[in-house]
């Protein structure tokens, strides 16, 4: 079973980044449900997790092999190589081309972007819109499955949003976006309780 990644949005329990006390603050000071404002947590994690997440360029750079250095690759008819990482087998390996022609080919980078699309396919089940499309059906099909969303929200104790994320190789594609993006989400979700409280104020100030 491939290791899976579960960042839990929660109320009662205290998280390293006291998710649980920008939560509760924000409920208080606009009034706002414990469900709506989970939900607008995960979303802006979601969100600030895409972001932080890298993309790979559009194409791998070859090399070109050297007839002096590396006879027997020469001699065998290769002229380029190039190191890939392959999710399923958790590992490098290098990929050959004999002219340029199977080059241009073997360069392409097929489902770029994979790993940011995989975030953005939580967002419509967290009752927002995903704009971000990809013309391969199967770059698609692959993130669909590749997401769970546990949505909680609307429970009277403990509360909770979880979201499963499976594809366990990102820890080592994009180490420490969990917590940064967790950290992300609090901070604008206080900022954003902070720009509406301001509203409100200077509503409240021009009709004296």
């Amino acid at each position: 079973m491939a290791n899976l990644i579960n960042p839990k949005i929660k109320f009662t329990k205290a998280s390293e980044l006291r998710m649980d006390q920008a939560i509760n603050m924000v409920g208080i000071t606009l009034r706002k449900s414990l469900k709506s404002t989970l939900q607008k947590t995960s979303v802006f994690f979601v969100q600030s997790a895409a972001k932080l997440t890298p993309q790979s360029k559009p194409k791998r750079k070859f090399r070109a092999i050297s007839p002096t250095k590396e006879r027997i690759l020469y001699g065998a008819g290769v002229r380029y190589r190039v190191r890939k990482y392959s999710g399923l087998l958790n590992k490098f390996y290098w990929v050959y081309a004999k002219n340029d022609a199977e080059k241009t080919e073997k360069a392409l980078i097929k489902n770029r972007g994979l790993y940011k699309k995989i975030w953005y396919e939580m967002l419509p089940k967290l009752g927002r819109v995903n704009n971000r499309s990809y013309s391969d059906t199967k770059t698609n099909a692959f993130a669909k499955r590749s997401v769970r969303v546990i949505n909680k929200s609307w429970l009277k104790e403990d509360p909770f949003v979880l979201l499963t994320y499976r594809r366990g190789e990102l820890r080592k594609i994009a180490p420490g976006v969990i917590p940064h993006a967790l950290n992300k989400a609090k901070k604008r979700l206080v900022g954003d309780m902070n720009n509406q409280v301001k509203r409100k104020m200077e509503r409240a100030w021009t009709k004296k």
